[in-house]
């Protein structure tokens, strides 16, 4: 039936309804009214020259046809949902209901549109919410079961409490929540659960029966009146108390076998209130002050052990009371002629107050003797050592006067060089004694050979070619703490595999191999031999060059670049605090450089008037000449010259400034002593590399 409306009476009807309402007619809105305009965000203008589908998500659109049709043809009476795109792009979820009229004689359809986005939203919400605290409810590591307010049955329970019981939860329906006590005990519990009905909450001691066998599990049993989906409930929290009960009867055992064990302990071990006395001591405490145990209670720590009046700065029971963390100290404690090793660790209540603190006293007199004897017995095995193997050096040396002293040479230049690569001390004394010992098979070569100053035949160029071997054969049964045979057996080893004896290449070749490789050439070429005089460094270095990366680690002849101070290792430092200028250039000769520190901007320009640098540390705010003009004089003067800029957080922009101005590298206070080592490393090789290239 279609009911015949004028346009001022839909006008009147349905303008300032809260409801959206709309007419369609041939596919176009004739009205909307002012909720409808506001739910799409198209003006009614907008909206009268649209096709009322163009509001609907396209995916939703056959889905708004057919439940419209449904609904004009009275077989669906529900209101049915679909999306709308606004016209600002919002997509929002609407309901919505059609039904037949005359408009203005004409047939229509009348559409009441309500915006339902919010409730999709509060039911999303509400799923998610409801998942959440089921995965809780099955998740909880205490059993929960929910009953019936008025009669006690079971209704729910989760996993936790069917694995307490036995039961799987069709049973436990079919159960009143006493009849999971033992028999001579759901009387009580019928009465327990209907007095808590009368005053709900508290903590109730029940039995339950673990399963149908009878085994007994103690528990406790938290009780709460609930109201859920419409219904009287009481949820209960199970607690199995089993390992409690168990861990009171073993701490019962323990507190006695604690007190025998307390005894036992070489260690002092004491229990001192905040106020510096002590409440508890062992019996060692008493041995090592000897004084009798009972009397030590009550006394003052700081008056027994440290021989004051209060306690010393390096007191860790002070400290541990101050910072409230675990503290220790170790001192020699005149007064008791000891070394003694104090740890304080605070005990706290559940306030985070601390009440005591456990101080355990080590006596380490005999350990710390020990330990210096041990060190002195060391140092005097590592001299012995030392003294051996350049001994060996020099009886190998010894059957050639023109390679004497080479070894050593050799390992000198090395250890500089690994200095330069980043070796900590132990790998640099590792090389030290690798290249010691790198020609040590030349022993078994004839002295005729090793001396002959003409051209080597084929027969005796393969005696000099198996020296590697035989020092590897002789190095191999020595238990070195460092791989000195391998080293010695690869020193003659080139990157492109045309090395001797193993013919490898590559990063196969260790690292102490490619060094010692390098230094040995470099020394054989700068020294004067019978059939030819040393060459210059310069002309030495031109020839290592040529071999980079083909027979050469670059790495290595870039360090021994700087090692013959062929790139000048004179860093200059500039900063107006002198403390900076002092750390700066302890980190700079730790690198094997020669820093020159100024604090004044005209002073060091002054400086680089008179001579060349490698590398200028500058900080970028420098008062006068700043960091920016300071890197632009200098670059004028020494365009190969290194700049690295340091300055605050808070001076990027104007780093980025002076790194256009010519600096290399910047660094920001304070500084990073890893980064910083890392930028002039760098730069020490982009400076080696443009002036000797």
């Amino acid at each position: 039936m279609h009911y015949p409306i004028e346009q001022d009476q839909i006008k009147s009807f349905f303008t300032y309804s809260p409801i959206g309402t709309y007419v369609v007619q041939g596919h176009k809105f004739r009205f909307t009214n002012t909720k409808f305009q506001k739910i799409s965000c198209y003006s009614e203008n907008e909206l009268l020259k649209m096709n009322p589908l163009d509001l609907v998500i396209e995916e939703d659109r056959q889905k708004v046809r057919d439940n419209a049709v449904a609904m004009l043809k009275h077989k669906r009476k529900e209101p049915y949902e679909f999306r709308v795109v606004t016209a600002n792009g919002e997509i929002r979820w609407v309901i919505e209901s059609v039904d037949a009229i005359e408009f203005e004689s004409q047939k229509a359809v009348v559409g009441h549109f309500m915006d339902v986005t919010e409730t999709k939203h509060i039911e999303k919400k509400l799923k998610i919410s409801e998942h959440k605290y089921r995965s809780i409810f099955e998740l909880a590591r205490e059993g929960i079961i929910i009953t019936s307010y008025y009669d006690g049955n079971i209704i729910d329970a989760n996993m936790e409490f069917q694995r307490q019981t036995g039961y799987l939860l069709s049973e436990l329906k079919q159960k009143k929540i006493w009849e999971l006590q033992p028999p001579e005990f759901q009387k009580e519990a019928k009465e327990s659960f209907y007095r808590f009905k009368e005053n709900p909450g508290g903590i109730t001691s029940w039995n339950l029966c673990q399963n149908q066998e009878g085994k007994i599990l103690p528990v406790e049993i938290i009780a709460q009146h609930m109201f859920i989906s419409g219904q009287d409930m009481i949820i209960c929290m199970v607690r199995d108390t089993s390992e409690r009960e168990a861990m009171m009867r073993a701490l019962t055992l323990a507190s006695e076998e604690w007190r025998k064990s307390f005894d036992a302990l070489d260690d002092a071990v004491m229990l001192i209130n905040p106020d510096f006395k002590i409440r508890r001591a062992n019996i060692a405490t008493s041995r090592l002050l000897n004084i009798d145990i009972s009397q030590l209670i009550g006394m003052r720590c700081y008056n027994l052990f440290h021989g004051m009046d209060k306690p010393p700065q390096y007191c860790p029971h002070l400290k541990a009371q101050k910072k409230g963390i675990y503290c220790e100290a170790e001192e020699y404690e005149t007064h008791l002629n000891r070394t003694l090793h104090f740890c304080a660790s605070p005990i706290k209540d559940n306030n985070g107050r601390i009440t005591h603190t456990v101080e355990v006293i080590s006596d380490v007199t005999t350990h710390r003797q020990n330990e210096k004897e041990s060190l002195r017995l060391s140092k005097d095995l590592a001299n012995s050592f030392k003294g051996i193997t350049e001994a060996l050096s020099e009886l190998v040396e010894s059957r050639d006067p023109y390679t004497a002293g080479h070894s050593k040479h050799v390992a000198k230049l090395a250890v500089k060089i690994g200095k330069i690569l980043g070796l900590n001390n132990n790998e640099l004394e590792g090389l030290n004694v690798c290249a010691l010992l790198h020609d040590i098979g030349k022993a078994i070569i004839p002295a005729a050979i090793l001396n002959k100053p003409g051209k080597l035949s084929g027969h005796e160029w393969g005696f000099i070619r198996e020296h590697p071997t035989t020092a590897f054969e002789t190095l191999r049964r020595i238990p070195f703490p460092w791989p000195v045979a391998d080293v010695v057996h690869q020193h003659h080893e080139r990157l492109d595999g045309t090395g001797y004896p193993l013919g490898i290449s590559g990063d196969k070749i260790h690292l102490w191999a490619r060094i010692i490789s390098v230094a040995d050439i470099f020394d054989a070429m700068t020294s004067h031999r019978p059939y030819r005089p040393g060459l210059p460094l310069k002309e030495a270095i031109d020839e290592l060059s040529a071999g980079l990366n083909i027979q050469y680690d670059s790495k290595v002849v870039d360090a021994i670049i700087h090692v013959m101070r062929l790139n000048d290792s004179r860093v200059m430092v500039v900063d107006y605090d002198p403390l900076i200028v002092e750390g700066v250039s302890a980190e700079l000769k730790l690198a094997g450089l020669e820093p020159i520190g100024v604090t004044t901007s005209g002073y060091a320009l002054k400086k680089a008037m008179e001579k060349s640098f490698s590398m200028v540390i500058i900080e970028l705010e420098m008062p006068g000449m700043n960091g920016v003009q300071l890197t632009q004089q200098i670059k004028s003067l020494q365009p190969d010259c290194e700049v690295i800029l340091i300055a605050k957080c808070d001076s990027k922009e104007g780093s980025l400034r002076a790194l256009r101005s010519g600096a290399s590298d910047f660094l920001e206070k304070p500084i990073n002593s890893m980064l910083f080592r890392k930028s002039i490393s760098r730069a020490v090789q982009r400076y080696a590399s443009r002036k000797h290239r």
